[in-house]
């Protein structure tokens, strides 16, 4: 007897993210220091994951464990290392806003310019995809801004699919 299931061709390989220092934490009950996510992190890239979601950009009303976005992404900027994609979710945009506004001033602005610890922002997309981008788009009231800061980013963030 032959089973349909044998026969399907599987991928080379497989692309593991580890979004555990985001969607594991951010659910907890009593707040995580960044120092103790900081440590999470470090211990997953030594463990040997290469692609993480550090935190997201999500409002800290809404989700008061990731209120600590910004010091996080500090702490680990010192230790970064270059062949790990180091991504930050964001929901809507103003969390797109307040991402890459962070990404593109720790880049552009130091006394001694770095390559930025984020290399990945995943934004959060729904069912419809053109509805929800109209929606997105329409929220900004001016253009020319809003092509100048997703410009901007691209220069820093590579927008890649994968």
């Amino acid at each position: 007897m032959s089973h349909s299931y044998l026969n399907h061709s599987y991928p080379s390989h497989v692309r593991i993210v580890d979004v555990s220092p985001r969607d594991g934490l951010q659910n907890e009950s009593t707040t995580v220091p960044t120092e103790v996510k900081q440590a999470l992190i470090n211990d997953l890239i030594a463990a040997g994951v290469k692609k993480l979601e550090a935190t997201s950009f999500v409002s800290p009303k809404w989700v008061p464990q990731m209120g600590d976005n910004s010091a996080l992404l500090d702490a680990l900027a010192p230790t970064r290392q270059t062949d790990i994609c180091y991504s930050v979710l964001v929901p809507n945009m103003r969390g797109f806003e307040n991402a890459s506004f962070i990404v593109l001033m720790k880049s552009l602005f130091l006394v001694q310019p770095v390559r930025p610890l984020v290399k990945k922002i995943s934004i959060v997309v729904l069912m419809r995809v053109s509805n929800v981008l109209r929606q997105w788009l329409r929220q900004q009231k001016d253009k020319a801004s809003r092509y100048v800061a997703l410009s901007l980013v691209r220069l820093v963030v590579p927008m890649k699919r994968d």
